[in-house]
């Protein structure tokens, strides 16, 4: 081929600007240094124990709480109590005036002695020396009817012989007859005396005897009334008369609660109620005590939400037992408390937390092959503190990246730095790309 001068030059001057060039660039590409291997640290994933759980949000009620009412109407003499103290059952609360009824009392106590003397007098009958007066009357009187009754024999032979006058016959049977009377009379009274009262008259007295300690019992019982007494052990929570004040009867004197136990009201969304059985045993936490953890069972879950309102959520009631710290109880009604529950566990790949990546939405690990990473997409289940559920395909034993994974690319070498022993696995919680549960205020 023939070559144009004018081609000819202009082909020269191109390859004196470009052999020069082509030399020194790959010289400053051969001296240019490489990109540096990321240094990630790694741990391999293992297999251990997990377990669905829910946390919501209640109030804390005690499980006894009463308006203490007075049983009569007065005014108020002694109120020795403040608000906050603690109180066993039978304390005295509150005492009305009783001067009145007191001078009543004593009255009714004298007039029921009364008649309890004079019961007792009829049921022991009379007493030995009056049977024995009794006895010696009648015996007289039998000798006076003894003598008359022989006088008057006499007489009647006398009047025969015609030796006396009728009017004396007359007279002798006259004081016969009277003395027969008398000792009849006194007969009687020996007998009655000997014998006894009669029953009805002992049963009226008795009868008499409690009717006035009756009387006695019930102003006894109206005092006792204007003495209000705590009915149980607790605490003085709101004193709502003071000394002076007139107390209506059925009138509101304390309000007591009891807080040996509490119970923690709750409301649990449908999504975890399963969750809840009825005697299994929570943990209850609250943010006026942080760092204490108090045991609690579940009394009861109302099977019923409150759908019409657009509710899904279901009443449940943790019982927890209460503690003391320096005479107060730890747990005081209305605090927050927030309740745990568990579902049953399952073992499941865990890893942690840090070795997931979320590229484009999806999570992936990146599972360490040789000097090689290679992502992983995989599905997050439940966690807990450093650690997560996952599934995909990986396997216990993986070791993948857990610090400086945000930096690595698919099939690029890394340097290891240390690849430290797995820790245990603790109990997880719900799914973290779950929605969480709802947190319930209790009411």
């Amino acid at each position: 081929m023939i070559v144009q001068p004018a081609l000819r030059t202009r082909l020269l001057v191109l390859l004196l600007a470009v052999g020069p060039c082509a030399g020194g660039c790959a010289r400053q590409q051969a001296e240019k240094p490489s990109k540096p291997l990321p240094h990630v640290k790694v741990a391999p994933l293992h297999r251990g124990p997990v377990a669905a759980r829910v946390s919501t949000v209640g109030t804390i009620v005690a499980v006894e709480r009463s308006r203490v009412a007075s049983r009569a109407g007065g005014q108020v003499e002694e109120y020795p109590l403040r608000e906050g103290a603690a109180i066993q059952a039978g304390d005295m609360l509150a005492k009305l005036r009783t001067e009145t009824m007191e001078i009543q009392l004593g009255a009714a106590r004298a007039l029921a002695r009364q008649a309890e003397q004079e019961y007792t007098r009829l049921q022991a009958g009379y007493r030995p020396e009056e049977i024995a007066a009794a006895e010696a009357r009648m015996k007289a009187a039998q000798a006076v009817a003894s003598r008359s009754t022989s006088d008057l024999e006499r007489k009647k032979q006398l009047f025969g012989q015609h030796t006396i006058s009728q009017q004396e016959l007359d007279d002798a049977t006259f004081e016969e007859s009277r003395a027969a009377q008398t000792l009849a009379e006194l007969r009687a009274d020996f007998e009655m005396k000997r014998n006894g009262y009669r029953p009805e008259e002992i049963e009226a007295a008795r009868a008499a005897s409690d009717a006035e300690q009756q009387k006695v019992l019930e102003i006894e019982e109206e005092i006792r009334k204007r003495t209000i007494r705590a009915p149980w052990s607790g605490y003085l929570v709101e004193k709502l008369v003071d000394v002076g004040e007139w107390v209506t009867e059925g009138g509101t004197v304390a309000t007591l609660v009891n807080l040996d136990e509490v119970e923690v009201e709750i409301n649990v969304d449908e999504r975890w109620i399963n969750l809840v059985q009825v005697g299994g045993e929570v943990a209850v936490l609250l943010d006026a005590l942080p760092g204490a953890t108090f045991a609690g069972k579940v009394r009861t879950i109302v099977p019923r939400s409150n759908w019409e309102q657009g509710s899904r959520s279901f009443p449940v009631i943790v019982r927890v037992k209460n503690e003391l710290a320096d005479g107060q109880p730890r747990l005081k009604e209305g605090m927050v408390a927030r309740v745990e529950f568990q579902g049953p566990s399952h073992a499941a790949i865990l890893a942690h937390k840090d070795s997931i990546v979320r590229a484009s939405g999806k999570p992936i690990v990146f599972v360490v092959k040789g000097e090689e990473v290679r992502g992983v997409e995989v599905v997050e289940g439940l966690s807990e503190g450093e650690f997560i559920e996952i599934t995909g395909d990986v396997h216990e034993g993986d070791v993948v990246v857990t610090e400086g994974a945000e930096r690595v690319r698919p099939f690029e070498k890394v340097v290891v730095q240390q690849a430290p022993a797995a820790d245990s696995p603790r109990v997880a919680k719900e799914p973290a790309n779950a929605p969480r549960a709802p947190e319930a205020a209790g009411s």
